[in-house]
């Protein structure tokens, strides 16, 4: 749909008032029409026979242009822009769908575009580049001034390392005013709050190059070998968005979800991102839509934890606007505290179009994280050897002593250790290779390791939610960061004997990392000691270095498995040592360094949980088209796996399917792939 009309909406409705937007020029394109009217397609490699590929299939729309054959030509580029249009104060949105993860290329959103033509266009871009060179994580965000098609030294002018997950949707949108310029990266599904959000310095004589021009989207290739095969820009979009506003006059938190006729949500509460929330019981949801694309009630899917709810209300029109109505979604008593929660709304509409709601936050609590049964190990304060002089770095020949239940410890602004009798972590010195192991050299004095200053572990001031008993000390938390695949830290603390616990890291991510978690025995062989595998944290890619969750410890099918600390000795308590190790191999070593930011391991008892696993009853229904149909049922609701292998003995067990049964039986095909093969179900995480 293309549609050039008048006004954002009449009326927005928030949790903080009511704004008004006059009305100016608004362009809109979801392409679902299947043509480019409208826009201008430009090709300025035509000269050396290059031609871009502009294709919509299914209303997205793929910008593809080969590699050049000279290189004076230039890297292979499309631009794609609105020519009847001239912005100067420029609200403008995409949908990033789709790209070539592999490329070298920059994409986005051009503002202030003028002049065009080979080696002479002059404008803005807000674009994003998945294979940024130097960044941490592998990829870049950025706003550039571009002189004569081209960004020379000096004219990057702000980014932010980050990487986006492949195959997700992302909204990027651009904003130029008179004397800045924005931009911000939205998840699609949840347009609540940016991920990212980059602006240019105040006073930049920069930004007053240009002050109006077209916008468009455009591609190019970054690196120096632009005749190579690989040397393509190539990118899919959907959903562009254009309109002229004036300086704050739309709330940034609105504007990124404004796709016409497409439900908006306005809030969310507990707010995306929350941690440590301990707010209402209640799950809320504020929605704007449209009259003329009402949503259907009936089709709305609301998941909590991946299990399905239906005990919510959708409540309104609580506020009716021109052409727009306002309902609140709500769910009572849908959250405890000490939980960890991902909600998911899907609401379906009239026309076909779904908005989609995705967001994660924790209600622990700091009554849970201090109590007594609770153990807390701070991730920096992993066994030594001796004190530290931080200006003087000396050799440690000793290693393995720890500190039972720390008192918190950290240095105050004049750099000064607290506490100052050497009763905390802060300036103990680890021995190499035996209490940790990193890549890193130390460094006397070093910024990148006050914390532990005679070691390579490099650590930082910690952005994560600041705990009371910080607050009190008036410290600041501390991460480990610089991390690298296979570097490790040593731990040991004292635990109960016997005792079963519930093991959470919680860390913040720019990519997606494992940690894996062992039980050490002989630890004075260093490197070479009996390592025992417990699970691994397995992190998603939270995108922001601000975003932290508590990850859990899982097994190799991604279930939460529970640390028994358990001796023959007939003692309540002892000592065990762990070891954290960051995992990989050499083809993401690279990519990932850097990227982790562990914060502490909570170690929450595990309590009488029932441990015989749910029994399945299988029935076989039969084979068709060479796909097996069975029937599961369970004595209770229940996870199960379906895991395939070529032989009985050796097994080498595959997963083939993952199921959830809740009261009713489920059905399931499984391909019959193997000449002569074997299937069995078990309960997940057995």
């Amino acid at each position: 749909m293309k549609r050039l009309y008048f006004g954002l909406v009449a009326l927005m409705a928030v949790n903080v008032g009511s704004f008004a937007v006059s009305a100016q020029d608004s362009y809109f394109d979801d392409f679902n029409d299947g043509n480019f009217d409208g826009w201008a397609l430009q090709n300025n490699l035509s000269v050396v026979g290059i031609e871009p590929e502009w294709t919509i299939t299914d209303g997205q729309v793929r910008m593809f242009c080969p590699p050049v054959p000279v290189p004076d030509a230039g890297p292979a580029r499309a631009f794609m822009y609105l020519p009847d249009e001239v912005f100067s104060n420029t609200y403008a949105a995409v949908d990033i769908v789709d790209w070539n993860n592999e490329i070298d290329q920059a994409f986005g959103i051009f503002v202030r575009q003028d002049n065009i033509g080979l080696g002479q266009t002059t404008g803005y871009i807000i674009n994003y580049n998945p294979n940024q060179t130097g960044s941490r994580p592998w990829g870049q965000f950025q706003i550039n001034r571009v002189i004569n098609e081209g960004v020379p030294g000096g004219n990057t002018l702000a980014i932010d390392d980050i990487e986006l997950v492949h195959g997700r949707s992302y909204r990027l949108v651009a904003i130029a005013l008179e004397d800045r310029i924005i931009g911000m990266l939205f998840d699609r599904n949840d347009l609540t709050r940016p991920i990212s959000r980059i602006e240019t310095e105040p006073g930049d004589d920069r930004v007053f190059t240009y002050s109006e021009g077209t916008v468009g989207l455009f591609n190019f290739y970054r690196d120096d070998n632009v005749t190579d095969e690989v040397a393509v820009a190539d990118f899919s979009f959907d959903n562009f968005h254009v309109f002229s506003i004036e300086p704050d006059q739309v709330p940034e938190s609105m504007i990124a979800s404004d796709i016409p006729l497409q439900p908006q949500i306005l809030s969310v509460s507990p707010p995306s991102g929350a941690t440590f929330y301990s707010g209402s019981e209640s799950i809320e949801v504020e929605i704007m839509a449209s009259p003329d694309n009402p949503i259907l009630t009936d089709g709305i899917s609301l998941t909590i934890n991946g299990d399905p709810e239906t005990g919510w209300a959708l409540n309104g029109p609580i506020l009716e606007l021109p052409g727009a109505e306002v309902f609140n979604l709500v769910l009572e008593e849908a959250i405890e505290p000490d939980n960890l929660y991902h909600i998911r709304l899907e609401l379906p509409t009239a026309n076909g179009l779904t908005t989609v709601q995705e967001w994660y936050f924790d209600t622990v609590t700091e009554g849970l994280i201090n109590s007594d049964a609770v153990v807390i190990v701070e991730v920096e304060d992993y066994n030594f050897g001796a004190d530290c002089d931080p200006f003087f770095i000396d050799e440690v020949e000793n290693g393995g002593l720890f500190i039972d239940n720390p008192p918190v410890s950290g240095l105050d602004i004049f750099s000064n250790p607290v506490p100052d009798d050497g009763s905390g972590y802060v300036f103990k010195a680890g021995l190499h290779g035996f209490d940790f192991l990193d890549l890193d050299e130390p460094v006397a004095d070093s910024a990148d390791s006050l914390y532990r200053a005679c070691d390579g572990v490099a650590t930082r001031d910690s952005l994560d939610y600041r705990r009371t008993s910080y607050v009190e000390a008036e410290l600041l938390e501390q991460d480990i960061f610089r991390t690298e695949v296979s570097e490790w830290t040593t731990y040991t603390r004292t635990f109960h004997n016997p005792s079963v616990y519930n093991v959470y890291l919680r860390t913040a991510s720019l990519a997606h990392n494992e940690v894996e978690f062992a039980e050490v025995f002989q630890a004075e062989a260093g490197s070479d000691a009996l390592l025992v595998s417990k699970g691994t944290f397995k992190i998603d890619n939270f995108v922001t270095q601000d975003t932290y969750r508590f990850v859990p410890l899982t097994n190799d099918q991604g279930n939460p498995v529970r640390v028994e600390w358990t001796s023959e000795e007939d003692i309540a308590e002892r000592p065990f040592s762990f070891r954290l190790t960051i995992a990989g191999d050499e083809v993401n070593a690279f990519n990932r360094r850097f990227t982790l930011f562990p914060n502490y391991l909570a170690f929450i008892p595990a309590g009488d949980e029932p441990t015989e696993p749910a029994v399945v009853t299988t029935t076989i229904n039969g084979i068709v088209d060479n796909m097996l149909s069975l029937r599961l049922e369970s004595d209770r609701p229940a996870s199960f796996v379906v895991e395939t292998s070529e032989s009985i003995s050796p097994a080498s067990w595959q997963e083939v399917q993952s199921v959830r049964i809740e009261s009713e039986p489920v059905d399931v095909s499984l391909p019959l792939s193997l000449d002569q093969g074997f299937f069995r179900i078990s309960p997940a995480g057995q």
